[in-house]
């Protein structure tokens, strides 16, 4: 059953009250070109930040913070995986540095000659297993599976962020791949409402670390 109108005009009112207008968000992700991906991020940005808003004014604690706590994660590291995606895949795909995300070594089996194959396996012996031969082959991989830390050192490395937020952001990516409770439960992750805190923080030093890159 849905609040009453009374309500739910005072619980807006009070978020609404404790939050910047629409015009700040409109211009927080001015160094993105893409438009659509940048309305998509103000929109993003203002729902997480709405959540925890009515969250705090409950004065959540226990099982209802950890849901505060994880939400804010899986929603911010989310749009920080965006914008360093875009920066490198868009503004930056022509770095050399960038290319190089793309180059993957693989192990490929050798085919030699049963004769020489048996005097490999006689005078080698691992465990009692067979023993292949393999060389190194480099390939292009497929740009969603190149590794968000990856990615964040990347960034770093072309001056886009510092080591200490390079840091971070690998940190709140990896929070939010931890939010499957399996996954939680193995790595025995504690979730602290700093950390969550942490990642709204970063988000002006990103911005402004970024855009002053892109302006030298």
């Amino acid at each position: 059953m849905p609040f009453s109108d009374k309500l739910i005009k005072e619980i807006d009112d009070y978020v609404v009250s404790h939050l910047p207008d629409d015009s700040w968000y409109e211009n927080y992700f001015n160094f993105i070109d893409d438009k659509v991906l940048a309305e998509r991020l103000e929109k993003e940005f203002k729902t997480v930040r709405y959540i925890y808003k009515i969250l705090e004014g409950l004065k959540s604690t226990d099982e209802l913070q950890l849901a505060q706590i994880r939400i804010q994660i899986i929603l911010y590291a989310s749009i920080y995986e965006a914008m360093v995606h875009y920066l490198l895949f868009e503004k930056l795909k022509d770095r050399k540095e960038v290319n190089e995300l793309f180059d993957i070594t693989i192990p490929v089996e050798i085919s030699i000659p049963a004769h020489k194959k048996e005097k490999i396996l006689s005078a080698l012996e691992h465990d009692g297993k067979e023993i292949l031969t393999y060389e190194k082959k480099k390939k292009k991989t497929d740009i969603s599976k190149i590794r968000f830390d990856k990615k964040a050192e990347c960034l770093y490395s072309l001056g886009f962020i510092d080591e200490e937020l390079k840091e971070e952001l690998i940190l709140f990516y990896e929070y939010r791949n931890a939010i499957h409770i399996h996954a939680e439960i193995k790595k025995d992750i504690q979730y602290e409402l700093e950390i969550s805190k942490k990642a709204y923080w970063r988000f002006q030093k990103f911005k402004q670390l970024v855009e002053n890159k892109l302006k030298s």
